[in-house]
């Protein structure tokens, strides 16, 4: 039976996490300060951008995908536990996040909508009168009203609730999304089976049909190779879902864990990454890209999926300036 949770959000933090950056790297309004061309036809172009940590406007929307079957309940309240730190560092670093979920089982994910919190109300945020309560009473109800089911199946319900125009309610533009499941099994039990729907590429694809270009990575704590989890149990490899993670630039964890607090900050720390990034008009021409910091950091950098990633994160109140070139 899967047990896996799956989150769709910006920003993960417990309390006591003190290793990462609580900085976004936004670019300006007007963040395109100069395209000059270097040939006659403008076919090879230089492109300079600024960019700088705004500190507030953070934003996160955050899908929980609850998995309700029987086996699932400890896995569920670990995470309820971790909900009272989350929740304060969300607060702590300015961010604007909604908090959203639904269940698992298909019967529930293919109505497309987001499911109401133990306060009837559909998203919760931190205006939301007794926050952490809502939160933990909701999860004590899907504990209550478990079922034996064989067809959870995470990337599907993602892809479900993506694709529902109703859930504009959660998901806003312009705001990072961020997926974790937590399961020990694979997609649709034993990844085998699979439909268009389950597909790794099929969720990478409604991501960005859907949101555009913000930054989209799979987080998995699942059983894999090597891990304590899949070692001494006969837990199904979460092939698919490791997939997911690599091609998205995901951490991966040990569901078996008695403490999710590394497997979150791990999280995190991939999550703060893609906050910090900007995204390109282009792959720089190789040899091209300068980054120039007001302060003089010198960051190291990662092109992915069109984004170039810093680390570490911007200061408060810092600016970068980044040049490349580009051909057409």
């Amino acid at each position: 039976m899967a047990k896996y949770v799956v989150l769709l959000l910006t920003g993960v933090l417990l309390i006591g996490y003190t290793n990462c950056s609580s900085n976004e790297f936004q670019q300006t309004g007007d963040s395109v300060k100069n395209l000059e061309c270097l040939d006659e036809n403008c076919n090879r172009f230089k492109v300079t951008e600024n960019a700088y940590n705004p500190i507030v406007n953070k934003k996160a929307d955050i899908l929980f995908i609850f998995d309700n079957s029987n086996s699932m309940i400890e896995e569920n309240n670990e995470l309820a536990n971790r909900m009272s730190g989350f929740i304060q560092a969300l607060n702590n670093n300015q961010v604007d996040y909604n908090l959203c979920y639904t269940l698992s089982d298909s019967a529930t994910f293919n109505s497309g909508r987001i499911q109401p919190w133990s306060n009837n109300a559909r998203v919760i945020n931190k205006s939301t009168p007794n926050l952490t309560s809502v939160f933990l009473d909701t999860v004590d109800m899907i504990n209550n009203n478990t079922a034996q089911t064989a067809n959870e199946q995470p990337i599907a319900a993602s892809n479900k609730i993506f694709n529902d125009s109703r859930n504009r309610d959660c998901f806003r533009s312009d705001t990072a999304i961020n997926v974790v499941f937590l399961t020990d099994e694979d997609e649709n039990g034993d990844g085998t089976n699979l439909q268009t729907q389950n597909m790794p590429n099929t969720l990478i694809n409604t991501a960005r049909n859907v949101f555009g270009a913000v930054p989209f990575s799979v987080h998995s704590i699942i059983a894999y190779t090597n891990f304590f989890c899949y070692a001494t149990t006969n837990n199904i490899k979460a092939d698919t879902h490791y997939e997911l993670s690599q091609l998205t630039g995901g951490a991966v964890g040990d569901v078996c864990s008695d403490d999710y607090t590394t497997q979150l900050d791990d999280i995190y720390s991939q999550i703060q990454n893609t906050l910090d990034s900007v995204v390109l008009k282009c792959d720089p021409v190789d040899g091209t890209l300068e980054i120039t910091s007001s302060n003089n950091i010198n960051y190291s950098s990662e092109i992915r999926d069109g984004r170039l990633y810093l680390t570490p994160g911007i200061p408060e109140d810092s600016s970068v300036t980044v040049t490349y070139e580009c051909i057409k």
